[in-house]
């Protein structure tokens, strides 16, 4: 009996400890510092853009969909947010079928982070990260997936609300 509660609780732990929202993206995980991410798309040899505060990648697939692009943002040089941009239409109805899918995809890997369920907007949160996917946009439009590290994001606002 103490084996059988012994396996159930390690079950548990395990489970919970897994059970988070995605951190890591192209081998490169929130958090990282600017140049380690740069570094490394580098040498895996993804077509990149970049600035001071942003790493853009081109033509390359994240969740077995063709990206227009991916930006790796910074603050302070720490990466805070991955964006993925799928795609672009003046015409939001080609969007949602993809929105469907990925949503479909988010919502099984992410039932029980789920806070926010609009018809064009999903947010799925931990206890260190959120995932937004969305259709924004005025006149074209962009379907897009968020990643973002609460920690980070919540000293950036701070600074910035500190800066009024």
């Amino acid at each position: 009996m103490k084996k059988v509660f012994l396996s159930l609780l390690i079950s548990l732990i395990a489970l919970t400890v897994s059970a988070q929202i995605q951190r890591s993206f192209l081998g490169c995980t929130l958090t990282s510092s600017y140049q380690e991410v740069k570094d490394h798309l580098t040498q895996e040899k993804y077509d990149i853009g970049s600035d001071d505060d942003i790493i853009f990648v081109y033509n390359t697939k994240f969740a077995g969909f063709d990206c227009e692009w991916i930006a790796f943002e910074f603050y302070k040089s720490k990466l805070i947010a991955v964006t993925i941009n799928y795609e672009s239409s003046y015409i939001k109805r080609n969007l949602l079928k993809t929105l469907d899918i990925l949503a479909d995809k988010l919502d099984n890997k992410y039932s029980s982070f789920k806070v926010l369920n609009l018809e064009e907007m999903k947010v799925y949160m931990d206890d260190k990260t959120k995932c937004y996917l969305s259709i924004a946009g005025n006149g074209s439009m962009c379907l897009s997936m968020r990643y973002k590290d609460e920690q980070l994001s919540d000293e950036e606002q701070a600074e910035n609300d500190s800066e009024l």
